[in-house]
């Protein structure tokens, strides 16, 4: 965990700043600690980048020049590139909990960089700078397959968890679990859409509100939730159809409307934990990957079956996402599996 220091450091900063611009990872680990910090911050814009592990894209650079803020806050993204942030004309707070990255010019906060095996989840970071909603960040922890300190007294208020400490078990078989998924399928379709329902979740003040429909906001949400989670079910029942005895499991899907690459391999690993995942998605002759292990460092898999090949990847070592272009992802495969063999 990072120091009290440092919290009060990222604390100060943010309660200081008048306009802040937050770029936040596409999934609830990334939605939720934006949603905690949010309560802290006197104005705020956030953007949930979900296109691609690595934050370079220009059409944040073009945001950010439009506000101009006096402060930018960069939440749980695995890689920030130096020509990102040297295009920022304002200070920039950058929390995460991947794989250590020097940077200049910006306020780095990440656990890891004292204990490589520290990879407290974002949200748990924010809750402890914010001092407040830690049902907000235990929904981000959940999502992140990872199990908080902060549970208990958020079940003994709200109900959400039981006695179960096992992370697989929470997300997919607990209320809390269920507002894991909800707060991560709010990030799914159009942007416009997406900024709509963020904006609705930000005036939840209790998560009883979404799993009882005891409001209106609550209510809407949750026929979101329902909506969305209609097309994700016909994808999981093809995906749970492509049995192999094989001990990597690979699905690939065409281009939709919505992605669920992160949904489908995190419920898969859940399912069958002795193998390992990879869930793809093609689109304009791209193909982006979530990959999940129980066993494996897949980020130095990940890494040598990319080289040489167009395209990248990043995240943690048993969870990680990659881009890789069509052409070479049967190579990339080929490498993977060759790779799984020799370590067994």
């Amino acid at each position: 965990m990072i120091t009290e220091t440092e919290l009060k450091e990222a604390r100060s900063a943010i309660k200081k700043a008048k306009n802040i611009v937050v770029i936040f990872d596409g999934d609830a680990d990334g939605l939720c600690s934006y949603l905690t910090l949010k309560k802290i911050m006197k104005n705020s814009y956030g953007i949930a980048a979900k296109s691609s592990p690595i934050l370079k894209e220009e059409i944040y650079i073009n945001k950010i020049k439009e506000i101009r803020p006096d402060l930018v806050v960069i939440l749980d993204k695995p890689v920030v590139t130096q020509e990102f942030i040297d295009k920022i004309d304002a200070k920039i707070i950058w929390i995460d909990h991947h794989l250590p990255l020097k940077r200049k010019k910006v306020q780095y906060y990440n656990p890891r960089m004292r204990d490589i095996s520290d990879n407290t989840s974002v949200s748990y970071i924010c809750y402890k700078i914010a001092r407040k909603y830690s049902w907000i960040a235990a929904i981000g922890v959940t999502g992140d397959f990872q199990y908080s300190d902060i549970f208990k007294a958020v079940d003994k208020k709200y109900k959400l968890i039981g006695k179960t400490k096992d992370p697989g078990k929470i997300l997919f078989e607990t209320k809390l679990g269920m507002l894991a998924r909800i707060y991560s399928f709010m990030l799914k379709g159009k942007n416009k859409d997406v900024r709509r329902y963020i904006g609705l979740l930000d005036k939840i003040e209790d998560p009883r509100e979404i799993l009882e429909q005891s409001t209106e906001n609550g209510r809407i949400i949750f026929n979101r939730f329902k909506e969305i989670g209609k097309e994700y079910k016909l994808l999981l029942n093809e995906a749970i159809k492509q049995k192999t005895k094989e001990e990597v499991f690979t699905y690939i899907y065409l281009d939709k409307k919505i992605s669920f690459t992160g949904e489908l391999s995190n419920e898969l690993i859940y399912k069958f934990p002795n193998k390992v995942i990879i869930i793809g998605r093609i689109k304009n002759n791209w193909i982006r990957l979530s990959i999940r292990s129980n066993k494996y460092d897949l980020l130095s898999i990940v890494e040598e079956a990319l080289s040489g090949l167009e395209g990248y990847g990043g995240g943690h070592e048993h969870a990680c996402g990659a881009y890789i272009a069509e052409k070479d992802f049967e190579l990339f495969i080929n490498r993977v599996k060759t790779m799984i063999k020799r370590r067994n």
